[in-house]
């Protein structure tokens, strides 16, 4: 095993399954009885075909919170395409956002469009989970990488010009965030708030 599985799925119990066979299926369903959680990160499609969609689960388990992780909004004209997070870095407008001085667009050299759905799907299923200890119903959620990169470039889709055009992050001397980073004498930076906020000049010249 590579040290990226070792990483990312240390202290987990874990099991093969080949989900296109009948007594697979049927083994992950008996595991999802006695679950809290089912998560998968499947096309909505695939899920479907395998058996696995909402309804299959539930019916096992009335208490199941069911949750999606997929590319794009379950109701939306691409809900069944593949995706990956280089495919949301670009379509979210992250990598043209981190171009350089040439204009290239440049992907962020992570996974960050993945671990952002992550995060929002893990606090989303907090609070079904709670609220279902003392209810016998069930929840479902299907959070999509393309929205949540969406929430982590709000900032800068809320500055971005009348024209349609968003500033490429190596060009821009001033941050869109509300905390500007000012610059010492030694060319270092620091980030403070405040609050009376006066315009990045200012703070340049200070």
């Amino acid at each position: 095993m590579g040290a990226y599985f070792l990483n990312i799925n240390r202290n987990k119990k874990s099991v093969v399954l080949d989900l296109k066979r009948p007594a697979a299926r049927q083994a992950l369903l008996r595991l999802a009885e006695t679950a809290d959680v089912f998560v998968h990160n499947m096309r909505l499609a695939a899920a479907e075909r395998l058996g696995l969609n909402y309804a299959a689960v539930a019916s096992r388990n009335p208490r199941i919170v069911y949750a999606a992780a997929t590319g794009f909004r379950k109701d939306g004209v691409h809900r069944d395409r593949p995706s990956f997070d280089d495919v949301i870095q670009g379509e979210s407008g992250l990598a043209a956002l981190n171009s350089g001085p040439g204009g290239e667009p440049c992907y962020v050299p992570m996974a960050v469009c993945d671990k952002i759905c992550g995060y929002v799907l893990a606090s989303a299923i907090g609070w079904p989970l709670t609220a279902t200890i003392n209810c016998a119903q069930n929840s479902r959620m299907t959070i999509c990488s393309k929205s949540a990169a969406a929430f982590l470039l709000s900032v800068v889709i809320a500055t971005t010009n009348p024209v349609g055009t968003a500033p490429h992050l190596a060009a821009r001397r001033a941050s869109p965030s509300p905390i500007p980073t000012c610059f010492c004498r030694e060319s270092t930076g620091i980030n403070f708030s405040s609050t009376a906020m006066r315009s990045p000049t200012t703070y340049n010249t200070m």
